[in-house]
């Protein structure tokens, strides 16, 4: 008798099945080696300002070090904080020591990673350009415009948590792998809830999600449950879950309400407009441009999900005046959201006249056409009635020629 595991050598040096593992393989090369380049090019974004130290970073940085040293958040220092971000830093320190290269690695690591969540979902709208385009200009407005270390990682597991939402993986995978990032991003700050909110109605919406509602719905909540019991019962094993929830919980819900400047919802509302969104204007207008342009673009691109990314825009414009709009730090959840829809805004629409026919063509971020899209354009064409087409007379083809005499002059 031949032993047991003959069956498995055979197989595994089975050269068809070799064959059939390396498109899998090639796949994951490619991807890890994209998000090199843009790991890269974060970097080199970030490159002139590494010597700069941002107002909190040296307070995130003992906190972190202190936690090293067997003293936990909330019992050695006062922070309304959670404690995802900071566990982040204790890794970061681990590698590269209590200094600000481990605040900077942390931050541009996370940059890649919600640079790269981003050139997906553009992948997903149809269009690897308006991927591209989103993906090398995170980083830059991440740097620029928020400048605060918290919240790359916070901006990084929301866009995972979308691109989760919008993939093609079935319908309850999609939902707790969504659950699980914005679980994570909950860990980090606590109006990652409203983003959350969002990604619940996108995967109810999904026509798959029909008739499974509640395991899609528990799915998600289960798994984004897990990252905040994590965090509860390390804490509890050590003694300062008490300390954690009065200060994640208790002392950040009274934060809008005790903040030093004294500002209203309504003037957080105005002070969005006025004064945060300044830097990030002209995104901000062509993104309201592509929505004013919704039809055309989605009639161009059925499969576009710019309902979604309005959805999650929304969320995380509530989110920054949740806090009353303090600081401009506060507008890092919008980035992300806001970059997909202005290169749909600027494109032509494709109902514009052209003078060629060749000149046509749909938005930039036209999607993909799906297999069920073609197979109706496929029948339509089918069912309409085809002309009949009649010979061409010899004469007509013999006068044709420039050369030909025809008929008398």
């Amino acid at each position: 008798m031949a032993p047991s595991g003959s069956t498995d050598d055979r197989s595994a040096a089975d050269p068809s099945r070799q064959l059939a593992r390396r498109p899998h393989l090639l796949r994951i090369a490619v991807r890890l080696s994209f998000f090199a380049a843009l790991l890269s090019w974060t970097s080199a974004v970030r490159a002139p300002f590494l010597s700069l130290e941002r107002s909190d970073d040296a307070f995130f940085l003992e906190v972190a070090h202190l936690w090293t040293r067997g003293v936990l958040p909330y019992v050695g220092a006062f922070d309304i904080k959670p404690p995802g971000f900071f566990a982040i830093l204790v890794a970061a320190e681990a590698l590269l020591g209590p200094t600000l290269r481990a605040i900077n690695a942390a931050s541009i690591f996370a940059d890649a990673v919600a640079a790269t969540a981003l050139y997906y979902i553009g992948r997903r709208m149809g269009s690897s350009a308006l991927g591209l385009f989103a993906a090398l200009l995170y980083p830059f407005l991440s740097e620029t415009v928020t400048n605060n270390a918290a919240y790359a990682p916070l901006a990084a597991f929301t866009t995972l948590g979308f691109l989760a939402a919008l993939s093609p993986l079935p319908i309850e995978k999609r939902s707790a792998l969504a659950g699980l990032a914005i679980g994570a991003a909950f860990t980090i700050k606590q109006t990652a809830a409203f983003e959350g909110l969002a990604l619940i109605v996108i995967l109810m919406q999904a026509p798959e999600a029909a008739a499974r509602r509640i395991g899609v719905g528990l799915a998600f909540v289960v798994a984004g449950a897990m990252p905040s019991l994590g965090f509860l019962i390390y804490f509890a094993a050590h003694g300062a879950a008490g300390a954690m929830i009065a200060d994640v919980v208790g002392a950040a819900m009274l934060r809008p309400a005790s903040a030093i400047e004294r500002v209203s919802f309504v003037d957080g509302v105005m002070r969005t407009i006025v004064y945060l969104v300044r830097p990030i204007e002209p995104i901000f207008m062509l993104a309201c441009l592509a929505l004013m342009r919704r039809r055309a673009i989605l009639a161009a691109a059925p499969d576009a999900a710019l309902g979604a990314i309005g959805l999650w825009a929304s969320a995380t414009i509530l989110s920054v005046w949740a806090q009353h709009a303090l600081f401009r730090a506060y507008l890092a959840p919008m980035l992300a959201p806001s970059l997909p829809r202005p290169s749909c805004g600027a494109s032509r629409p494709p109902s514009a006249s052209r003078s060629s026919a060749s000149s046509r063509s749909p938005p930039r971020c036209t999607a993909a056409t799906s297999a069920p899209t073609r197979a109706r354009r496929r029948r339509r064409s089918a069912s309409r009635p085809r002309r009949s087409r009649r010979p061409i007379p010899a004469q007509t083809i013999a006068c044709s020629s420039p050369a030909a005499a025809c008929g008398s002059t």
